[in-house]
């Protein structure tokens, strides 16, 4: 994506955009706007991180989307082909997250996978097997 192209598909509800008007007015420094980049993928989908961008730092390769009164959207360079390539990825692609999701808390975060939840776990991934086989 070349510099500043038109953003991908970003819904902004009005309650949100009146949650980030909000935290701009309250900050003691002057804000340009605030940056959405993704932070990770769970069983609910994507995981977005917002960070309060300050004026004259605006990051010169993000899109931009204007929230109205001032406010603008970066959308971090980075993922923004990435953001409009995300639509629901269906059972197949929220099974795969779950999956990454125990992998991540038992392997990084020392947690426990309780057995009733690995047993279900591995009657959806042979149930998804059974039914790529047909």
């Amino acid at each position: 994506m070349s510099e500043r192209e038109a953003a991908p598909s970003v819904l902004v509800t009005d309650a949100a955009r009146e949650r980030l008007r909000d935290a701009v007015e309250n900050f003691p420094e002057p804000i340009a706007g605030v940056q959405l980049s993704l932070a990770g993928r769970g069983p609910e989908g994507l995981t977005h991180r917002l960070t309060l961008v300050d004026e004259g730092e605006e990051p010169e390769h993000d899109a931009t989307l204007p929230l109205g009164d001032e406010l603008t959207l970066f959308i971090e360079a980075a993922n923004a082909d990435y953001l409009d390539e995300c639509g629901d990825a269906g059972a197949e692609g929220r099974l795969l997250a779950e999956l990454t999701d125990a992998y991540e808390r038992v392997i990084y975060a020392h947690g426990k996978l309780d057995r009733e939840t690995a047993s279900l776990l591995l009657g959806r991934v042979e149930s998804l097997a059974g039914g790529a086989s047909s």
